[in-house]
């Protein structure tokens, strides 16, 4: 594993994959009927109470509909806090490298985790 993905992987880019894949099984024990969807906007209203930022919950909650799986709610978190499509091309595909390997280990199915 290189440096740079190892930085990743232990700071806020893994940080982000950790917290949905917490927060998604935490929601979906919690009430198992819900849609993905459901779950996704609970998360997406959870993390901006706590940044206090409306109109990024706001745009969050109408991608919201056509996010694919978790993937989509932490590329959409990454790209709205912590400037993902601000980087290289290089550096965007190592993150996302990061992002997807991160979620494989979570051993949820791969429709949870990418979409359909």
């Amino acid at each position: 594993m290189s440096f740079k993905k190892w930085i990743l992987r232990k700071g806020a880019v893994g940080g982000t994959v950790r917290w949905v894949i917490k927060g998604y099984l935490t929601l979906y024990f919690t009430d198992s009927s819900q849609t993905l969807t459901e779950i996704l906007q609970k998360l997406i209203v959870a993390r901006c109470s706590v940044l206090k930022n409306s109109s990024e919950e706001q745009i969050l909650l109408e991608l919201s509909e056509n996010m694919n799986g978790l993937r989509g709610l932490v590329m959409s978190l990454l790209s709205t806090e912590a400037g993902y499509l601000e980087n290289s091309p290089e550096n965007r595909q190592v993150i996302l490298e990061v992002v997807n390997e991160e979620l494989v280990k979570s051993g949820l199915d791969e429709k949870i985790l990418f979409g359909t």
